[in-house]
């Protein structure tokens, strides 16, 4: 069994396409008035344009694999490897109403996994960093898609106990008592 998240290609293609419509838009009506708000909206959305380019051409590439030996975590064009006896945790956030969902991975040997190599990477880290405060961070919602319908359960049945998979804000059960409870002795009348 695998688990892969991937980000929909469909979805990046459109965003890159209609921001680039947009923007050329804009170029137009700066061309035709000279308005400089016209140009600053050109190279905005000119700049989202690029930034879901750079995602479309990487979409044919998962973001996220895990198997049985471990999770592969793309930042940018690099590969992070983590076996699962190298894993700390994994905190799985579902999506809400108005987030998204990510999976986090707290590696017990960070050093080994968060130095990035291309500039893509470091990008991607640093975002990763400010955005969500960790470094191996992949986001899940509706600009992506999972190969297995619950994240959680697939995670937990892929680490087999070597790493533990939580839900932050979970209810964690106790567990029910082992000794029986005695009520007290009634006193001799």
């Amino acid at each position: 069994m695998k688990l892969t998240i991937r980000r929909r290609a469909v979805l990046m293609a459109v965003i890159t396409l209609t921001a680039i419509g947009l923007s050329a838009g804009y170029l137009w009506r700066f061309g035709q008035t000279g308005d400089e708000v016209a140009l600053l909206i050109a190279v905005g959305v000119g700049l989202v344009a690029v930034i879901h380019a750079f995602a479309w051409f990487g979409a044919r590439r998962p973001i996220l694999v895990a198997d049985d030996t471990g999770l592969l975590v793309r930042m940018g064009g690099t590969w992070s490897g983590i076996p699962w006896q190298s894993v700390e945790r994994v905190e799985v956030r579902n999506r809400g109403r108005l987030s998204d969902g990510r999976v986090t991975v707290a590696a017990s040997r960070v050093a080994e996994v968060s130095r990035p190599t291309s500039w893509r990477a470091r990008v991607a880290a640093l975002v990763a960093k400010r955005v969500y405060d960790g470094a191996l961070i992949v986001p899940f919602g509706p600009s992506t898609t999972v190969s297995e319908p619950d994240v959680v359960s697939a995670l937990r049945r892929l680490a087999d106990g070597r790493a533990p998979v939580d839900i932050p804000g979970e209810l964690i059960t106790e567990p029910a008592p082992t000794v029986a409870s005695v009520p007290p002795a009634s006193p001799p009348p």
